[in-house]
């Protein structure tokens, strides 16, 4: 059961980044398009966090675990700094306080992101 939550939670750590790509989609064309991206992100992570899960679940535990692992790992580092670069690059603030609103908030986002995904990667690379 301990490696199922492990398992559980690294199919979370990979979901949340492209949950956030996904949802800078839409603001990446419209700033106006929040319910959109608010969906898409939402449908994106619960899609996603169930079918990584069970994706990890399956190739931590069969043949080629120590190759998945690697795999495993070099996208838990590298996927939330891609959703970072994506959310700072394609979203267009807005001017004046609500800009720097916005930038505060995106940078809260960011920052958990990558220290969820470290600490994701630190915990794949220690379990066998």
């Amino acid at each position: 059961m301990k490696n199922n939550i492990f398992d559980i939670s690294f199919g979370f750590a990979l979901a949340l980044p492209l949950s956030i790509m996904a949802g800078t989609i839409p603001l990446a064309f419209d700033n106006e398009a929040g319910s959109l991206a608010l969906l898409a992100t939402a449908c994106t992570l619960l899609l996603a966090w169930t079918m990584l899960a069970q994706l990890c679940i399956a190739r931590r535990h069969g043949e080629g675990k120590r190759e998945f692992r690697q795999y495993l790992v070099a996208a838990l580092l590298l996927l939330p700094l891609a959703a970072t670069a994506a959310m700072f690059g394609m979203i267009k603030l807005p001017g004046g306080y609500a800009g720097g609103a916005y930038w505060l908030l995106m940078s809260i986002v960011a920052a958990s992101t990558v220290c969820l995904g470290l600490l994701a990667a630190a915990l794949a690379w220690a379990t066998n």
